[in-house]
């Protein structure tokens, strides 16, 4: 009797484990990255709004991202038009991305 019990019980785990492991991690990790310079191509299309050189350091190499089509333009604590980046080149602040796409940025909080 009790060797069913323990049978019972480890195919239950096993098979909870099984379920555990088919499941993908589908929440994006949220990452918020302090930019020294964001050199801004204003483009849209339908892929984006433009993309953007940035730089984490004035020495670091750049890193090409992209502009989702749904970002967000915070300037001083306050949100704006994502067309105003049109009206400036340089420009310097925090990018938000996901870990799932790395150089595709959400929001702009440029200060």
């Amino acid at each position: 009797m009790s060797t069913r019990i323990c049978f019972a019980l480890l195919s239950m785990l096993l098979s909870f484990n099984s379920v555990a492991q088919q499941q993908p991690e589908t929440e994006p990790l949220i990452q918020i990255i302090e930019m020294e310079r964001l050199i801004v191509t204003w483009s849209p299309n339908d892929a984006g709004l433009g993309r953007v050189m940035a730089y984490t350091c004035i020495d670091c190499p750049a890193t090409s991202m992209t502009i989702a089509p749904s970002a967000q333009l915070e300037i001083n604590g306050q949100l704006r038009p994502i067309s105003e980046l049109a009206l400036k080149v340089d420009w310097a602040g925090a990018v938000t991305v996901t870990d799932q796409a790395p150089t595709r940025i959400l929001k702009f909080s440029m200060y």
